[in-house]
């Protein structure tokens, strides 16, 4: 009576982890290796709780979900990434994971439960092209998660929805989610921007 209770959906995406953007290499214009990735990713945990807690007071929050939308990992889909990421991809996945991993205890210690949704990007994928059958599990942010579900099974906070397609529904509050990376959606230019092929692909989607 007293308190509304929220449930975050927090997206967790495009991360692109160990990926290399060398400052001179683009007139001082940016930077981004694992140091910068480490710092984003703690501050991505620990700033969720922040607002949470200090910014929107007065709520009750039963739990927490991740909407993991892909493109974790740099991955290795162009030359140039392959080689510049600041490491291959099964070591760094090997790097990540923990990390990862610490944060959703850190979200279950605070909200007390944690539901962690998931599909895949484009820059995980193993094929040169995209590909339809097999396109989840042939691809490292399906494995990425189905690692960091192993390794916190024993955490009964933390319950896991893995799509084994391109998209992942759930509901929250009253509320169903249909989730997708979203490079399905390409094109688009003039006023209506991204907003053309954002819609054709819903539409396709729906039909």
């Amino acid at each position: 009576a007293k308190s509304h209770h929220v449930v975050p959906v927090v997206l967790a995406s495009d991360w692109h982890l160990d990926e290399v953007v060398k400052p001179e290499q683009i007139n001082g214009l940016n930077a981004y290796n694992r140091q910068i990735a480490e710092l984003r990713l703690r501050r991505y945990f620990e700033n969720t709780i922040k607002i949470t807690r200090n910014y929107l007071k007065g709520f009750d929050y039963p739990g927490i979900v991740m909407a993991g939308c892909g493109d974790i990992l740099s991955g290795n889909i162009h030359e140039e990434l392959r080689n510049t990421n600041a490491d291959v991809i099964m070591s760094s996945m090997f790097h990540w994971l923990p990390l990862v991993a610490a944060g959703l205890k850190l979200w279950a210690a605070e909200f007390g439960k944690v539901l962690v949704t998931w599909v895949v990007g484009n820059h995980g994928r193993m094929s040169v092209k995209p590909i339809y059958k097999n396109r989840a599990r042939e691809n490292f942010d399906w494995l990425f998660a189905r690692i960091l579900q192993r390794d916190l099974a024993g955490d009964k906070r933390i319950s896991w929805a893995v799509s084994d397609s391109n998209r992942a529904f759930f509901t929250v509050c009253n509320t169903r989610f249909s989730m997708t990376h979203g490079d399905e959606a390409r094109g688009g230019s003039g006023i209506a921007g991204l907003l053309s092929p954002l819609m054709i692909a819903d539409a396709r989607a729906r039909k």
